[in-house]
């Protein structure tokens, strides 16, 4: 099985999904949250919560269920606190580790995973401690890039002439976790949207392809601000002409 390193405290990552949010034709927010289909009364474990903006929305839905938000990320677990305390949510907040999650065996009815299995060391621990903690019936809904995604930003790193050294999350997630399921006969659901993020002008196009884990793992420190003027520069094919990104969301739904 294919891993990538682990992204800690990734706040360019929260950048990216926001610029998603807002430049975007697809409403991330209400396909999770659909996927999630929380009710009053559920308990809600938000693995890698990041800075806890769904795991917020998740206690709102929950109303007097309890919920928890894990990640391994001091920073975001602090912001995720504060952003609790601030509208008055009770939610327990830890820093630890999805490959050892420390909650008893059948706790929760609801897992969300976004955008985050594909970070971890191992795909297949991390679900098999998601699956240890859901009670029977819970739904576990994880999502991510899939190996179509972003193809647009990879024609652009092919021009700044710089090759892609590291295994990017669209080449681990979803063939990870089809193995992870066929192996266990899991039952679930997937499925693909697409999500074409535009931009206004060219500089805001490298911008963003300058803030994605495709440009800093994959253009060395000393580089990047040579590559970046060199896209600036250079004419630019017609198929990016567009100046848009398409981003390929893949979402299993998994019933235990």
């Amino acid at each position: 099985m294919m891993e990538i390193t682990n992204n800690r405290g990734d706040y360019a990552l929260a950048q990216r999904l926001a610029s998603n949010q807002v430049r975007g034709e697809l409403d991330y927010r209400s396909v999770l949250l659909e996927s999630m289909a929380v009710e009053p009364g559920h308990h809600v474990l938000d693995v890698a919560c990041g800075n806890g903006a769904f795991t917020l929305e998740f206690k709102r839905l929950a109303a007097d269920g309890r919920v928890a938000g894990l990640d391994g990320s001091d920073e975001l677990i602090a912001a995720a606190r504060r952003a609790a305390a601030d509208a008055g949510l009770d939610i327990a907040f830890a820093v630890g580790d999805a490959l050892e999650l420390p909650h008893p065996a059948a706790s929760f009815d609801r897992i969300c995973c976004s955008y985050a299995i594909y970070h971890f060391p191992s795909v297949e621990r991390a679900l098999d401690e998601m699956f240890r903690v859901a009670r029977p019936g819970a739904r576990i809904v994880l999502t991510g890039p899939t190996v179509a995604n972003n193809r647009e930003l990879y024609r652009l790193h092919e021009l700044g002439g710089s090759p892609v050294r590291t295994t990017m999350g669209r080449e681990v997630f979803q063939s990870a976790v089809d193995a992870y399921f066929a192996r266990n006969e899991a039952r679930m659901q997937f499925t693909e949207y697409l999500n074409v993020v535009r931009f206004p002008s060219r500089d805001d196009f490298i911008d963003n392809y300058a803030v994605t884990k495709l440009f800093l793992d994959n253009v060395a420190p000393a580089e990047r601000d040579t590559v970046l003027s060199r896209l600036r520069s250079m004419h630019w094919p017609s198929d990016l002409a567009p100046l848009s990104v398409t981003k390929t969301i893949g979402v299993f739904i998994v019933w235990t």
